[in-house]
Formats: C-alpha cells, structure tokens, sequence
C-alpha cells in the first residue's frame, strides 16, 4: 500500500486533505529537492576541503567543510561557485513552486464549495448590525441576484456560560456512571439541603443529584433559547414600528401587547447619548425598559447579559464565486477599519468569543504582542549563546560562571558530550518549546480562527528561527572569542576581520544540528515513540478516569493506538 500513496495525484490529495496538506507534501519536495543539489556540491567539495595540508583538522567535520580551508586559499574559490550553484538552483525551483501554486490555488477556489462562496465580515457600523440591512448593502453593490443570504453574528455570552455549565455536569454525570460499571458501587456526595429553614448537609446519591443538574440546566439552555429567539423577534417588530412611525410623522415605540414604551427623541438622547445613526442603533427593547416576561431570576440574568444583541461581525454568502473573490478584494467602506472583508473560515476553527472583538482592542493586542514577541527574542538570546558555546569550551567558560567552567574543564569526558548536548537542547527549546510559547502570545492578538492564529504563530516561529538559530548562533561564537581584544575599541574594523575568522568555524554547529534532527528526532517519529509511549500510560496509569477523559483532559490527552493523534502539521 505504501506504493500506492505515490501514485495519488495534487487533484486528488487536494479534494480529500484540503490544500494546506497539499502545499505541506510539495514544501517536502521542495527540500528534497534542495537537498539533492547540496548533496551534488558535496560531492565534489568535501574532496577539496579534505585534500587541504596546510590546516591540521581537529575532527572529521572540520576536516570535510570549509573550515579545513586557510586565510586567502585559492580552493575558496569553489566555496563561491558552489554557493552560486545552489542558490541560483534554489530561485529557480522557488519559481517552479510560485507557478504550481497559482495554479492549484484557482482550481481550490473555484471547487463549489461554501467557503469559496462566503465571506467574513468584520467590524460592520452599527446602521447595519441586522440580517437584512446587511444582504441590502451588498446587494445594492452586487446586485441582489448575487447575494445568497447575510447572517450577523449574535451576542449570546450567558447562553454559552449555561452551556458550557451543562457540559461539565454531563461529564461529571458520565465519570459517575462509568465508575459505577467498573466498580460496582455507586458513589456519594454531600451537600446542604434545605429543611426547615435550616442548611443541613446531606448526603446524597452523586448519580441522582448529578441527573437532577442536568436536567435543570438542559431546561435552562432550552429556555434561554427561546428567549433569545423571542427577543430577535420583538427588535424586529420594533425597529419596523419605528420605522412606520417616525415616517407618519411620530417618535413612539412599541415593544409589543403587554410591554409598551413611548419614548420621545429626548429620552432617546438621554438613553442613548452617542446620537445614533439609524432607528436600530437606539432600539433596545430589553435594555432599555429592562422587563422580560419571565421571572425574576431571568429577568436579571438577560438583562445583564444582553444575550441576543447584534455583534460587529457577520457572514455573507454569495450566488457566485465572481463576486465573491470581488468582495475580498474591495474596500467596502470609505472609513477604515470598518468592513473589512476575510476568507470565511471552517465552522469548526472559529474563536466565537473574538469575534466581536473591536479594532481598537485588536490593535491593542496587537501592538502588545510585538512587544511580548522583542521581549521573548532579546531573553531566548541568552540560552541560545550559552548552548552554542557548548561545542567550545574556552568560549563557554566566558558565559558562565568561573567554577561551573572550572568544573567542566577538569572532567574531559565530559566534554564530548557536551558537545552532542548543544544542538539536542537548541532543537529542544525551538521545536518543543517555543512554538507553544509563541502561540499563546499570539492568542492575545483577537485572531477570529484556529488558521489565522496558526498562521500568526508560523510567522514568528520562522523569525525566531532565522534570527536565533541563523545569526545569533553565528554571531555568538564569534563576538565570544573577540570580544576581549582590546584593539577593537581604537580600530572597530578590526571587528570585521574577527567575524571573517570565526564564522566559518560556525558551520561545524550546523552540521551538528542536521545530524541530531536527523537521527534522533525522524527516528522518534518514524518508529512513533510518543504514540507508543502516551497509548502504554493511559492503558496502564490512571484507572480512576475513563478513556473518554483522558484523551480530553488537559494537558494528559492520551490517545490510543487505535484513536491516533490528527496530523500535527
């Protein structure tokens, strides 16, 4: 079957994994690729650096790379042709790939699918915060033929609360039961019952008491529900009879039979200072009276949740994929920032709570990002110098403290090992650990999808890898063994003669690098050591919690053999 996977087509691993597993196996290639032109320049080059006898290599790497090269070597000269060989190869395969995906790219927006049809709408001026108002603004630009449906997103913060309530008494609920099963004896809980006028604790059945919960809280979702409903309904009708009297020459509002309010446009002022725009943005049935046909509790509960209210976001759908890709691409409102126009994202990936996040609190996370992001980089500098000094020992007795070097220096066989150490921790901290750290910065930046937030991720990821593993780690080793030359404060050019010396004994860390990514962490994932290991403990170890919870629970998450993990990339 393995063979058969070669066999497959971009159209079809486009149309069964999506387009972003296609770019993923074609950005493989492209390394393989690459790699295949650094492994025809070695070919010829390692024989050069090799055949060198004025240098003394300490070690086989050194011996095979530029580092076996003396100042002013002729042979350098092939460095050069080689450095040309491999990056005009790479532009030219670059401009290959730019060609495939232009191309696969406008066969994937035009599949009938609804993503190539919706859009997202973001930040949408309160005169349009309705379902209709906002497929007439569009249809007035697209033509209403154009225009399928228009939905604004909805505030309902106390309904997901409820909701997310519920789901916690479930599971609880579910643990009981299943414990139940595998033990055979029903578990209890106390709590404080009311009798006469007197808390007492009791205890109680926990299967019953939980069956209970549940049922109140479904029946509280259920009834929010409708309530929610109910009052999108009642703003309607009142924006309409708004509408009808204000153009007969009158300013009074119905809220409905039982719940009526006239309001002249005084008490619209002073009940809404900022002057609307349009009859919607003063109509608040709910909040403005602040009577709900509903009991007590309710009543206080929607009145300061405001359930139901409009966000300023929503999504349209179009009839055609023309118009689609039109409203992407133009500037649907002459203020900025308002309107702006996404790709709409998969249901599943959706952030409901930045959705109706505002510009201002956006460009606050933003900007407060950025600086998270340059703090992050400037302290990731100091581990980062202080492991790559692990391949030299006099220059890691310059960063730490003078009996930690004192230490290492008298244990010789200590040191080999620190060296191998050095890359094994660096792909540790920039594999392992900073991708996670930078995602949680980025969460603060309001991304309203898991891809958006995935992409924002990326970004820094591939900065801090440039910057730290591509210039800090270079630059370290040579500021550490030039930094005490006193000569450099009366000639600062002397500095660049001290990185021309130094750099090129850089390529000896690389080289350690692509070796311990290559047989250690492919090897972990090829035989799926992690899998193996997270299927033995949750088999083995906690017996209290069904397999259900420990493939949900953080930050466990075990998955059986048979229920792997998605796809990580």
């Amino acid at each position: 079957w393995i063979w058969k996977v070669y066999r497959f087509n971009d159209d079809e691993i486009r149309t069964e994994c999506g387009m972003d597993a296609l770019c993923y196996l074609r950005a493989l290639k492209f390394g393989f690729r690459i790699c295949l032109v650094g492994m025809f320049n070695s070919l010829w080059l390692i024989p050069i650096y090799a055949t060198e006898k004025e240098f003394v290599a300490k070690d086989f790497l050194s011996l095979v790379t530029i580092n076996n090269l003396p100042d002013g070597s002729r042979r350098l000269l092939f460095s050069v042709l080689a450095a040309y060989i491999f990056f005009g190869s790479a532009m030219y395969l670059l401009l290959k790939e730019f060609r495939w995906f232009t191309s696969n790219r406008h066969k994937f927006l035009s599949e009938f699918s609804p993503r190539n049809y919706t859009i997202f709408v973001r930040h949408i001026p309160r005169e349009l915060r309705d379902n209709k108002r906002l497929k007439s603004f569009f249809s007035s630009v697209f033509g209403s033929n154009n225009i399928l449906e228009a939905q604004v997103d909805l505030d309902v913060l106390g309904l997901e609360k409820r909701y997310n309530k519920r789901q916690k008494v479930f599971e609880t609920l579910e643990h009981a039961i299943a414990m139940k099963n595998i033990t055979g004896s029903e578990s209890t809980l106390v709590r404080e019952q009311e009798s006469a006028g007197d808390n007492t604790p009791t205890t109680i059945n926990a299967i019953e008491a939980y069956s209970q919960d549940l049922d109140e809280l479904n029946f509280s979702v259920s009834k929010a529900q409708k309530v929610i409903k109910e009052r999108i309904v009642r703003e309607q009708r009142s924006k309409n009879k708004y509408k009808k009297d204000r153009n007969s020459g009158r300013a009074s509002i119905s809220f409905g039979e039982s719940d009526t309010a006239s309001l002249s446009n005084s008490n619209l002022s002073r009940i809404h200072p900022s002057s609307p725009a349009s009859p919607g943005d003063a109509i608040r049935p709910y909040s403005t009276t602040g009577q709900l046909p509903l009991s007590g509790k309710d009543v206080d509960y929607f009145r300061f949740r405001n359930d139901g209210g409009a966000r300023n976001a929503g999504f349209v759908t179009f009839t055609h994929i023309s118009s689609c890709q039109a409203a992407r691409q133009l500037n649907q409102h002459h203020t900025p920032h308002v309107m702006d126009i996404y790709e709409a994202p998969h249901p599943r990936e959706i952030f409901w709570n930045n959705i109706g996040l505002s510009h201002k609190k956006i460009a606050i996370g933003k900007l407060g990002s950025f600086f998270l992001t340059i703090i992050l980089l400037i302290l990731w500098t100091i581990p980062t110098v202080v492991i790559v000094s692990f391949g030299d020992i006099s220059q890691l007795r310059e960063v730490i403290p003078s009996y930690i070097g004192d230490w290492v220096e008298e244990r010789k066989a200590l040191q080999p090992w620190l060296v191998l150490l050095g890359p094994v921790l660096l792909i540790g901290l920039n594999i392992g650990l900073l991708p996670e750290i930078l995602k949680i910065i980025s969460k603060i930046e309001g991304h309203f999808s898991e891809s958006t937030l995935e992409s924002a991720t990326f970004y820094k990821v591939s900065f801090f890898t440039i910057v730290q593993t591509f210039f800090v780690s270079t630059i370290a080793g040579s500021a550490i063994a030039g930094y005490k030359d006193i000569s450099i404060a009366e000639n600062p050019y002397k500095i660049i003669q001290i990185m021309a010396s130094t750099m090129p004994y850089q390529t000896t860390y690389f080289l350690q690098i692509i070796l311990v990514s290559t047989f250690i962490r492919v090897p972990f994932e090829l035989f799926r050591c992690l899998p193996l290991s997270q299927a033995f403990m949750a088999a083995n170890t906690w017996f209290h919690l069904t397999w259900k919870e420990k493939m949900t629970t953080k930050p466990m998450r075990f998955h059986a053999l048979c229920d792997p993990w998605h796809f990580q990339y």
